[in-house]
């Protein structure tokens, strides 16, 4: 399921929304779309790579989640080519802002409003 500023994340469980632009958001306005996946009798399929320990799947850089939690895990690193695109969508995301303010990208947590 679709979740996010513009539908660009994936729901990895109820309440968390993640995506390689936005990282990843919990129990928030950006993951209220994924409370859905409750009401859907079959489970949620993310088609990222698993994780180190098996318990999740890759997120975001860095960042494995399941259906309850996220965790950092090195394996899920994005390449140097994906970190480039990364950086060239966060430009583009921040060019769409008027004056280029409100909007602060974090390879980790997401993005935020200023």
């Amino acid at each position: 399921m679709r979740c996010g500023p513009g539908g660009v994340g994936q729901c990895f469980g109820p309440d968390i929304c993640c995506g390689a632009t936005i990282g990843c958001h919990l129990k928030s306005r950006e993951s209220a779309p994924c409370a859905a996946e409750n009401s859907i009798p079959v489970s949620c399929e993310v088609g990222t790579p698993p994780c180190a320990d098996g318990a999740g799947r890759c997120a975001a850089d860095g960042l494995c989640c399941s259906e309850e939690s996220c965790t950092v895990d090195e394996s899920c690193r994005l390449s140097p080519a994906s970190q480039t695109e990364t950086a060239r969508l966060a430009d583009i995301l921040r060019s769409l802002m008027p004056n280029g303010d409100g909007v602060s990208l974090s390879r980790h947590y997401g993005y935020q409003r200023r």
